[in-house]
């Protein structure tokens, strides 16, 4: 649910096991493996960063 209250209040309602099932679907690799999918290069670096060095 979009809502945040719906959604928390609707939580309580799901059982620990179902809960912890549904957790277990995810690891620190698939969440790492996710968020290296999803990098970009950088396109362009503001100058204010190139003469800082960060770029």
């Amino acid at each position: 649910n979009e809502d945040l209250r719906t959604a928390c209040l609707a939580a309580l309602n799901i059982s620990r096991v179902t809960a912890r099932a549904h957790a277990e679907k995810f690891s620190w690799a698939a969440a790492t493996h996710q968020f290296l999918a999803h990098l970009q290069p950088v396109v362009h670096v503001s100058p204010i960063i190139a003469e800082l060095g960060m770029g």
